[in-house]
């Protein structure tokens, strides 16, 4: 039977039970030392920028600054560590993050950065999108890493309901709070987080009928210039230059996914699949529906 595990602030004596019992971590059981222990709190302090303290002798251990330990990227630190020293707060602009409740989406990543520390299961109920159950399923998950991507976290791990590796949003799809299992998982040898999204385009991995590929885009010279500066992919290669019209021609290893289309065509037509056929007739075609919907739609406002 699955128990729940603490996960609120711990005395040292708690904490030292715990590492005992930790068999992941501390496989002979032996003890934790004073020493050490404050050690460790000296090194998360210097490394992470993470405050651990207790207010006095045999009160429970916390986080001090634990509203500054989530940051929404790196570069959103050194932005407001610039607005700060230089006083810029009013020219330093940073993107709108629009998501939905963001204080429970900060808790919930700091619940699944501690389970995939110790290797524990979490639990917890999620929703896809469109779906008319507001309230979610009960999925039990072994969190094999995390991933940003467009300003949203995503946990990728092995779901036992669905018997396979999944792709979970953490932001308002999961409906309940996270919980740690006591029950512990073993991280797969053979899995590698840095290769897992190597040919998708965001996180949507290929399905069989969208396997990767070398996929060649011809791009105009100043996106050219832009592509650069800023990958499509991280695959990206430059292989040609048309001599008379300046057109660059670059080729990527990559699965052609909704998100892969989505991407190609926010360049507007300044980027366009010149190979393989499939994937041009599969642009070309999803490019007539949107022409179609965008028209159908125009005639029916007009007709209101």
């Amino acid at each position: 039977m699955m128990r729940i595990l603490r996960s609120h602030p711990m005395t040292k004596k708690e904490i030292q039970k715990a590492w005992l019992e930790e068999k992941s971590l501390n496989p002979e059981g032996a003890p934790l030392k004073d020493r050490t222990f404050y050690n460790h709190i000296a090194a998360i302090r210097e490394k992470y920028g993470v405050t651990i303290v207790n207010d006095e002798d045999g009160k429970p251990f916390h986080i001090s600054n634990e509203d500054k330990v989530i940051s929404r990227t790196l570069s959103d630190l050194l932005l407001k560590k610039l607005t700060n020293e230089y006083n810029l707060g009013k020219r330093i602009l940073f993107e709108d993050d629009l998501t939905a409740n963001r204080d429970k989406t900060d808790t919930d990543i700091m619940k699944i950065a501690e389970a995939m520390s110790m290797n524990h299961k979490i639990q917890f109920k999620h929703r896809r999108f469109g779906d008319k159950d507001q309230v979610g399923e009960i999925r039990t998950v072994h969190p094999y890493f995390i991933r940003m991507n467009d300003l949203t976290v995503y946990l990728v791990g092995y779901c036992e309901e669905h018997k396979e590796v999944r792709t979970f949003g953490v932001d308002e799809r999961i409906t309940s709070e996270i919980t740690i299992l006591e029950d512990y998982f073993k991280f797969p040898d053979c899995f590698d987080p840095n290769t897992y999204f190597e040919t998708a385009v965001g996180v949507i991995r290929e399905t069989p009928e969208e396997k990767p590929s070398l996929i060649r885009l011809l791009a105009s010279p100043r996106e050219a210039e832009y592509l650069r500066s800023k990958k499509f992919h991280s695959s990206q290669k430059e292989i040609a230059t048309l001599p008379k019209t300046g057109y660059v021609v670059f080729e990527y290893r990559l699965s052609p996914t909704i998100e892969f289309y989505r991407k190609l065509f926010s360049y507007a037509g300044s980027l366009s699949v010149i190979s393989p056929y499939e994937v041009v007739q599969n642009a070309m075609d999803k490019l007539q529906l949107m022409y179609n919907q965008h028209q159908a739609n125009w005639y029916r406002m007009l007709s209101r």
